[in-house]
């Protein structure tokens, strides 16, 4: 995924993607130059994150569904299911949020889910 952002000087920006309030999924720290900019942002999480982020999901689920069991893609990575985050930029002290909304999925492979070959 890609951020548009425009900044009125170079600098460093620290971009965040919570769940929640407060679950802290990816930090990311890139640096920026005068004027519009395109940060690469992957749809992610810091893999550490895992358990906290599956409880997270567990807890927010319909009543009555199987629980969610995270597993890793093909390429090894974690990514956000479907579902609202928040995007916190900052740069100099000065922060912004932006609700991030994922509608579908994908490919992303879960336990409930049948191999296919």
């Amino acid at each position: 995924s890609v951020i548009p952002l425009y900044v009125k000087n170079d600098g460093i920006v620290n971009i965040t993607v919570k769940a929640g309030n407060a679950l802290i999924l990816k930090k990311i720290t890139v640096p920026v130059k005068k004027g519009l900019n395109y940060i690469d942002c992957e749809l992610t999480i810091d893999e550490k994150q895992t358990p906290q982020y599956q409880a997270y999901l567990n807890d927010k689920k319909e009543k009555n569904t199987p629980n969610i069991v995270l597993k890793k893609a093909e390429d090894g990575k974690t990514y956000l299911q479907k579902g609202k985050y928040t995007v916190d930029i900052e740069k100099n002290g000065v922060k912004i949020s932006k609700d991030l909304i994922i509608a579908a999925r994908g490919n992303v492979p879960t336990d409930d889910e049948e191999d296919r070959d």
